[in-house]
């Protein structure tokens, strides 16, 4: 069983870890880690409905699935995030809590975060799966960063802290504000990047493109028709190899009617999650200036009519 080193921050009202954020938030006393403490590979944050955050590290353990030079992995519990919102980054977390040389990679957990430090039999399965999949988010992250959008965490599914065995799975949250809208395994989010114009995308698993095995290169053309009343939004997805491949008509036809079912599943769900982490909306309101705000285009996208045409390039 991991040795855990259990340490409680006092803070007068915990969002000091998101000070900055807006102008009513400011921090109180607070009582500093070690810094020994805040070397740990991994530190969860909770936080009480007192109002204490609770931060918990993993004193001279080190897991299997760590390396030295792997970036510390802050894990925020679900009820912190509700109470204090969700950093976007290191930034808007306490200079403490992340390495002086590295940015840390940061998830959310459901339920409490410090009850997964305590499953030492599945912490070498699931910690590797989180950097894959934090990997796989980077192009959104750094889209994001040029303006306020749906924002796409790793999140950690973690079973009833009784069972320690059980399994805990890696899933990708879209975050809506503070709370999780949806989540969304591999594939999926794979298949989003495609729709969001990504490059370098491997590893779609659909039968029909089985013929292309190499890197796929996407390019997404939004379009709408700016009718408030009956919306209808229209995805004009290139999809090329770096591969040459054949296809016959009928496998080429085959190939891209399956992709359009893919991404028009994947846009019915964030439509019924009322949420826009690709960023449509900007697309859209930028061709109908004046027609559209934020709040009336959510409302607009989660029953427009959504068509999807897929353009195969081999």
């Amino acid at each position: 069983m991991l040795a855990i080193n259990r340490v409680w921050l006092v803070i007068g009202a915990v969002v000091w870890l998101l000070s900055g954020c807006t102008t009513d938030r400011h921090s109180e006393q607070v009582t500093m880690m070690s810094a020994e403490d805040m070397n740990s590979p991994v530190l969860a944050i909770d936080v009480t409905d007192q109002g204490v955050m609770k931060v918990t590290g993993l004193q001279g353990v080190r897991p299997l699935a760590v390396t030295e030079d792997e970036r510390q992995v802050v894990l925020l519990g679900e009820a912190f995030v509700a109470r204090n919102g969700l950093p976007l980054d290191a930034r808007r977390l306490p200079q403490e809590v992340s390495r002086s040389n590295n940015h840390p990679l940061i998830a959310v957990v459901s339920g409490a975060a410090e009850t997964l430090l305590g499953q030492s039999s599945t912490m070498e399965q699931w910690l590797p799966e989180l950097r894959r999949a934090e990997l796989e988010l980077n192009t959104f992250h750094q889209q994001q960063e040029k303006g306020p959008r749906d924002r796409f965490v790793p999140y950690v599914l973690s079973s009833d802290s009784d069972y320690p065995s059980a399994k805990v799975l890696i899933k990708t949250a879209v975050m809506r504000g503070d709370k999780p809208s949806g989540l969304y395994d591999l594939e999926d989010i794979r298949l989003l990047s495609c729709l969001d114009g990504h490059k370098n995308i491997s590893g779609l698993s659909l039968e029909e493109m089985s013929g292309l095995n190499a890197n796929l290169h996407c390019h997404t053309q939004w379009s709408g028709n700016g009718d408030l009343k009956t919306p209808r939004v229209n995805a004009v997805v290139t999809v090329s190899s770096d591969r040459t491949q054949s296809f016959d008509a009928l496998s080429r036809s085959a190939a891209e009617a399956a992709m359009e079912q893919q991404f028009t599943r994947l846009l019915r769900q964030l439509q019924e999650q009322r949420v826009d982490p690709l960023d449509v909306g900007q697309v859209i309101r930028a061709q109908y200036r004046g027609v559209w705000t934020t709040d009336r285009w959510r409302l607009a996208f989660s029953r427009a009519d959504i068509h999807v045409n897929v353009r195969l390039k081999t």
